[in-house]
Formats: structure tokens, sequence, C-alpha cells
């Protein structure tokens, strides 16, 4: 197999990976609502410590989304035709904007001084906002591994 094809080959692997920490993620915010309702407004302690954990959490994807998407530049994009180089790359933009957004609500709902009201409503911002972006992100990579399966075993090609 040539070294090529294995470099684009490990974008898939990378992309589980990036389900796997999003699993990872899912599951140590998951009660965050009960634990925000059954908590008395002196006891939010540990709603914020697990919206810290999510921005980093969210900080750390975003950090690895864009060392992906450098490599995927690099590898995979010349591979493909230009149009479906130019899809990929705008859909990354908006991929970095969506969890850049979603980075922007988290970071507003941190302030110590945020009363359990506001908690809830930016809650279920920051949680369709996740929702959104995790969205996106998966159907992007359902698309990217498609893309990398053409090129790994080209139609015709028995």
């Amino acid at each position: 197999m040539s070294g090529k094809v294995s470099e684009v080959r490990n974008f898939k692997q990378e992309h589980e990976a990036i389900r796997v920490y999003m699993r990872q993620v899912e599951k140590s915010i998951a009660g965050v609502d009960a634990l925000l309702a059954s908590a008395p407004e002196e006891q939010l302690k540990p709603f914020r410590e697990k919206l810290f954990g999510l921005y980093y959490a969210l900080l750390h994807l975003e950090d690895g989304a864009q060392g992906h998407m450098e490599r995927e530049k690099k590898t995979l994009f010349p591979r493909l035709d230009s149009d479906s180089a130019r899809m990929l790359q705008g859909k990354h933009e908006g991929l970095v904007r969506e969890v850049n957004r979603t980075v922007v609500i988290i970071r507003e709902a941190l302030p110590e001084k945020t009363s359990r009201n506001q908690l809830k409503e930016s809650s279920v911002l920051v949680q369709k906002a996740y929702n959104r972006a995790i969205g996106m992100i998966l159907k992007h990579m359902a698309t990217e591994d498609a893309l990398i399966d053409t090129l790994e075993d080209p139609p015709g090609r028995q």
C-alpha cells in the first residue's frame, strides 16, 4: 500500500478517535439539567464545574480539529477533485464557526455571578449549540469517510 493511501486512511482513524472523544464529553455532561434543578442557589458550583469541563473539552476539540484540517489540506485535498476540495474547505470553515460559537456561549455561562435562571437559560443554549456542532461534525466526518473510501477503492476497480 502506498504511503499516500496510508496517510489518507489515517484520517478515518482520526475520525473514529474524535467520535470516541465526543462520546466521552457527552458522558461527562450527562445529568447537568438534573444537577441544576436540584441544587440550592448557593451550591451551583458543580454545575459551573461541568460547564468548565465542557468548555475545556470543546477547546481541546477545536484545537485538535484545526490540526486535523491542516493535515487534510496537505494530504487529502490534493487527491480530490477541485469541487470536492472546495466543498470540504467550506464545511471546515462552517464547523470552526459553529465550535467557536459554542465556546462563546459556554464562556458567557461561566461567571460566578450567574444566577440559577441565567444558568438554566445558558444550559438550554449550550446544549442546543453543542448538539448542533456535534451533529455537523458527525455528518462532515461521514462525508469525508465516504470520500476516503472512494480514494482507497475507486469505483470501477474490482
